[in-house]
């Protein structure tokens, strides 16, 4: 049996804080201040006593089994290569091999009465994902999309080619012929899911069994009782088709218990997570099938590409994420920008073309090609990527050697399926062949330019792999329109931008070649995902024109706010560099930066140390780190509620001050709510009142700056959403909720209230 391991928290976590412990973010754990969490520190599990003749030994939980889940990120298998595929770098083959026959490999399993009568399921169900589907009947026979008997209700097959498909019929036959193979592998993964679901509800009856059988006596021990509890709160077998039930037993923290019943239990788990793994990986979509509006929307609430579909799938600023995509915003919006004639070329030639009535998309796509070959002459046309096994693959209409990829449509009409969702599962399937091979590129995160040519409109995105998630984020504003300016500055801004594409472009296939190496600190593998790593030093507000290096340590995960990263700050001096301070970083669409530093005046805010401008990215602002004993009053309120009412009066007066101070700037902070108001609470015990206001995003002038567009939170908001802020509202938002937050202090100094933390406990913001 492997061990288990306790899981905690690897990478600290909770809303804008530094003084609390780090917490992962659920809708039971309240969202505190920037300013409230400490380091983390890993917690050891209890030690238990004998329970019966077996000594219970706490032990660890093993690697979580479904690491390698195709919508976590990660290769499962080394698909096999076919005879007639040339293998080259990056998976490009030469002009001679520009392509090889195939198509996308429909992944839905179809009934099968083998399976059910093995499985002991109801005809026409079919496993997809976590949850069981149902199988629709198939409309049609032919090979073009048929899927057996049937098809999965939730992924739409994809349309029968017609006279002017881009694929032939020959190439359909050969696909159908493969649709039956991946029809196998579904229903084998199918049958051993249900195989390891009935063995680990047998095991789990078998550790009720065992509970019973439990000396009472051994069970006086306060940790073993614990340990046993915690293992019968968590036994269901009822819950074990819940798509988070097996995870949280994978990652619980209660220690194993060292006895023949959990090992059974234990091996059991990992079985059936393994098996669901395959099962997943066999009924994934393709591209073509991920496109649809049905399937994506499924799909990206497990394991989400963050391409703001849906709208909360967002990442960091792509620009944030390499440097590249940065430059190449630098380049296509600089006036003075040297423009090559073969990218004059190129433009004139688009607009030339694309604004005609073609037959099909195919065609379209060879007349791109053309038109584009004065900047890439050598072009793969229907380029594959086959990251999992022989019939999980993906294909895009047009590759330039790595880096850059085109999808093209016919017509930017109102289809159920998106040419962006198809081409953004593509790049995932992409970077999961890389991986297999290796390499600079893959150090350097995969970046890619996709291209999307939905009739006469180009919209170009790029594409990142951070090691952990994958960003995909438009470059264009609104797409290029690929028509004719009797004045020319439409053709002259298309030149512009893929000026600037060819040259990003050309860096990106240096690395790929290997003729520009990546720095160790640039390597995916040896970085952390989430860090915006373009921003390598800051501008120091006390010395203009002075530099400090930032070395990111880890993000802090923030539920309603912008990212936030604990990082170490190095300043130079004539005698050397200084010892690495920590500070706090953020990436904040707006700042006060002008009422952050008029604050901390009269210590009234942590001290702003810095920033980084860069050309086409957002600033960061690089703060002053509170460490504990500094807290929340929000933390306050709940974790010492007797030592906030010793001192509230104060408390009520040293915040009123503030706001007044405020109001004497003709200033406004626009959320001045308990969690974004610090106190040092080491003082407040010896009688001492130090807050600190946190939390700059909506601040600035009286009157002259407005409120974001929709605001969330069980507060009465003074003013309108977008609207303007005045200097009276500080003080208005302050006094609605400074009552019920006493009424809270004095609820929880009652007893038997003891301090923590309680579900009853939810953050107002």
């Amino acid at each position: 049996m492997s061990s288990r391991r306790s899981i905690g928290p690897a990478h600290p976590s909770g809303h804008r804080a530094f003084a609390q412990p780090p917490v992962v973010p659920s809708q039971s754990t309240p969202s505190t201040s920037l300013h409230s969490t400490a380091m983390p520190q890993r917690s050891t599990p209890p030690q238990a006593s004998a329970v019966d003749a077996t000594p219970m030994q706490p032990q660890y939980h093993s690697q979580h089994p479904m690491a390698g889940s195709p919508f976590m990120g990660r290769p499962t298998s080394t698909p096999a290569t076919p005879s007639h595929q040339p293998q080259y770098e990056y998976g490009f083959p030469s002009e001679a091999h520009s392509s090889y026959p195939g198509r996308d490999q429909p992944m839905q399993r179809t009934a099968s009465s083998q399976y059910d009568a093995q499985s002991q399921r109801p005809a026409g169900y079919t496993v997809s994902g976590y949850a069981p589907s149902r199988i629709e009947p198939s409309s049609s026979s032919s090979p073009e999309n048929s899927y057996g008997s049937g098809r999965l209700g939730l992924m739409l097959p994809p349309e029968s080619p017609t006279a002017g498909s881009k694929r032939s019929r020959p190439i359909a036959s050969a696909a159908s012929s493969d649709r039956s193979t991946k029809k196998s592998r579904i229903d084998g993964a199918a049958i051993e899911l249900d195989r390891q679901e009935q063995n680990l509800e047998a095991a789990i009856e078998g550790m009720f069994r065992w509970f019973e059988t439990l000396n009472p006596q051994s069970l006086e021990d306060r940790a073993t009782h614990s340990i046993v509890l915690g293992w019968r709160s968590l036994l269901n077998k009822n819950a074990i088709h819940s798509p988070s039930y097996v995870e949280t037993i994978l990652t619980s923290r209660v220690p194993v218990i060292g006895s023949a019943p959990f090992n059974h239990f234990n091996s059991a788990v990992e079985g059936y997570a393994k098996a669901r793994k395959a099962a997943e990986i066999a009924n994934a979509p393709t591209p073509t099938q991920f496109a649809h509006h049905r399937s994506w929307k499924k799909h990206q609430a497990h394991d989400p590409i963050l391409c703001f579909r849906p709208s909360d799938a967002v990442g960091l600023p792509i620009q944030t994420l390499y440097e590249g995509f940065r430059q190449f915003l630098v380049d296509a919006h600089d006036p003075h920008f040297k423009i090559l004639a073969s990218a004059y070329q190129a433009a004139e030639g688009l607009c030339n073309c694309m604004g005609n009535s073609f037959d099909n998309e195919d065609a379209r796509a060879r007349r791109f090609e053309e038109a584009v070959k004065p900047l890439w002459p050598n072009w793969t046309s229907e380029f594959y990527v086959k990251p999992f096994d022989d019939q999980s693959y993906g294909r895009v209409d047009r590759a330039a050697a790595t880096g850059l990829f085109v999808e093209v449509k016919l017509e930017d009409g109102g289809a159920a399926t998106s040419a962006f969702m198809q081409i953004c599962s593509c790049f995932r399937l992409y970077v999961e062949s890389c991986r297999k091979k290796g390499g600079p590129f893959v150090d350097a995160g995969c970046p890619t330019f996709l291209l999307v040519v939905h009739g006469e409109r180009l919209t170009i995105y790029g594409a990142f792999w951070d090691g952990g998630t994958y960003t995909v984020e438009s470059l264009t504003r609104g797409g290029l329109l690929m028509l004719k300016d009797y004045t020319g500055k439409r053709q002259a801004e298309l030149a512009r931008t893929l000026a600037a594409l060819q040259k990003a472009h050309t860096r990106i296939r240096a690395i790929a070649m290997r003729s520009q190496t990546v720095p160790d600190e640039n390597k995916i593998t040896e970085r952390l995902g989430g860090i915006p790593y373009v921003y390598r030093t800051c501008t120091l507000y006390d010395a203009p024109g002075a530099h400090a290096t930032l070395t990111f340590l880890y993000r802090w995960e923030s539920q309603n706010s912008q990212p936030v990263w604990l990082a170490q700050m190095t300043t130079a001096s004539d005698t050397g560099s200084s010892s690495p301070t920590e500070v706090i970083v953020k990436l904040p669409r707006t700042y006060g930066a002008e009422v952050h530093r008029y604050l901390y005046r009269d210590r009234y805010a942590p001290k702003l140390l810095g920033h980084s401008e860069l050309p086409e990215a957002p600033t960061i602002y690089v703060m002053e780190y509170l460490q504990p004993p500094w807290n929340t009053l929000f933390t306050l309120i709940r974790t010492k509620p007797t030592l906030f009412l010793q001192h509230e009066e104060k408390i009520f007066n040293k915040i009123i001050a503030i706001i007044d101070y405020l109001i004497k700037g003709l200033f406004v902070h626009g959320d001045l709510r308990s969690n974004n108001i610090m106190i040092h609470c080491g003082a407040l015990e010896g009688g001492d009142v130090q807050i600190k206001v946190v939390d700059f995003d909506w601040s600035g002038r009286a009157g002259e700056t407005n409120y974001p567009g929709s605001r969330t939170g069980r507060v009465s908001w003074p003013g309108v959403d977008g609207g303007v802020i005045e200097g009276n509202h500080d003080k208005d938002l302050f006094l609605s909720w400074w009552d019920s937050e006493l009424k809270n202090a004095r609820g929880f100094a009652q007893p038997p209230y003891r301090g923590g933390w309680s579900l009853a406990m939810a953050n107002p913001t």
